[in-house]
């Protein structure tokens, strides 16, 4: 992954965990708008595959944005890398806005 791909990465997680954005996220998740509901118990794990997919989603997106091409499998592992480390702060972010 190039230098100017991960910063956009970057971006986007710091965009996305701020809390109106995963207030907006997760809110829309847990009122069951498609029918599923929360898993029985701790709701944090399935807000966190929430994010990460909406996240995965936006990787592709600028991938296939700015570089015309799906993301190599190298490319995807660097973004599984970058979400690994930033994993605690993440799932943080979910546990303040599951709090509200």
């Amino acid at each position: 992954m190039d230098k100017t791909l991960r910063e956009k990465i970057e971006k986007e997680i710091d965009d996305l965990i701020k809390l109106e954005n995963l207030e907006g996220i997760i809110g829309s998740f847990a009122e069951n708008i498609y029918g599923f509901p929360f898993p029985a118990g701790d709701p944090n794990p399935s807000c966190f595959a929430v994010v990460v997919g909406v996240l995965f989603l936006s990787f592709r997106g600028i991938v296939e944005l700015w570089y015309r091409r799906q993301p190599t499998a190298d490319e995807v592992r660097e973004f599984r890398e970058v979400i690994e480390r930033r994993a605690g702060e993440i799932k943080s972010q979910i546990k303040l806005a599951l709090s509200k």
